[in-house]
């Protein structure tokens, strides 16, 4: 992957982890022994070796979270080659990786240049170059760049094509387009059917979609992720969610009964209390409001602990 811009496939809005300070060494260690060998050996190569060569111990180094060593591997194959826009590549995947979204976004300008258009080597510089725009909240670039690199002429497929559709949906969501955000999840779920995650996502845009949500279609895309990760209890609650609010009888509000009382036996911490109250709204609207008084019970017990 000489571009270095591959979209993670997996990026739902508002996944954030927080890790507790005394954690931070004990997982900076486990990062590093879950590398490659490759990764945790890599250095960059002596004078004479080819551009390729200088491309992949850039991408090595960066991986390793070697970023000093990265930029000057990339420096010195712009030296050996400076019209190979792999040097240039290399030094915007690093720049992200360290959180210089402007160094980023200059060097991928200048591979863009170098790179032949209607290709599918440009379209993963225009996915690297939106990265840059997305991660300084630069919304109207970054859209305008995935948009273009998801353009059919590019070339682009595969799980490069979902991640880059699936992150247009995203910018699009942040925009508000609503409409729009909906269009590249279920864009990015054509090309990857068992994308869990765009699945999910065009649901959740279908349930909060700025006061216009609509329920009862949000259900089928949720029932899709649900299906595909079953493991996850986000998946859970969404089609709960929808199910109560789609209007669809006893039947969806039994469905949804059972979803909200498995997510409340998998899960622990601070959701405990919002399960909690949305499965007693759920069995007091289906008509059992002797159990959902005994559910308020256990959160009065639990906001008391």
């Amino acid at each position: 992957d000489e571009g270095g811009g591959g979209v993670a496939r997996a990026r739902r809005c508002g996944r954030d982890r927080q890790v507790a300070g005394w954690q931070r060494v004990v997982l900076a260690a486990l990062v590093l022994l879950s590398l490659p060998a490759s990764a945790r050996k890599a250095k960059c190569p002596t004078e004479g070796s080819s551009p390729r060569e200088l491309a992949e111990a850039a991408r090595q180094l960066t991986d390793a979270g070697r970023l000093h060593e990265a930029f000057a591997c990339g420096e010195r194959l712009r030296a050996v080659a400076p019209d190979d826009p792999q040097g240039y590549l290399a030094s915007a995947t690093t720049c992200l990786a360290g959180g210089d979204a402007a160094c980023c976004e200059t060097f991928s300008a200048s591979a863009i240049a170098l790179l032949p258009g209607g290709t599918e080597r440009h379209a993963r510089g225009l996915v690297l170059s939106a990265n840059c725009a997305a991660s300084s909240e630069r919304w109207a670039d970054a859209e305008e760049r995935y948009a273009a690199a998801t353009d059919a002429q590019n070339g682009l497929g595969g799980d490069e094509l979902a991640g880059a559709l699936n992150n247009l949906g995203n910018v699009r969501r942040m925009r508000e387009d609503w409409a729009g955000a909906v269009q590249s999840y279920l864009a990015a779920a054509k090309v990857a059917p068992a994308f869990a995650d765009a699945f999910f996502n065009a649901g959740s845009v279908l349930l909060e979609s700025g006061g216009g949500s609509d329920p009862a279609a949000a259900v089928e895309p949720l029932a899709e992720a649900f299906r595909l990760d079953p493991s996850s209890s986000e998946n859970w609650r969404a089609l709960a969610n929808a199910l109560q609010g789609g209007g669809g009888g006893t039947e969806a509000r039994v469905l949804a009964t059972r979803l909200l009382r498995g997510v409340v036996r998998r899960t622990g911490g601070d959701r405990t209390v919002r399960d909690l109250l949305a499965l007693a709204a759920c069995l007091a609207r289906g008509g059992s409001t002797g159990e959902a008084g005994q559910v308020l019970q256990r959160v009065g017990r639990l906001l008391r602990a």
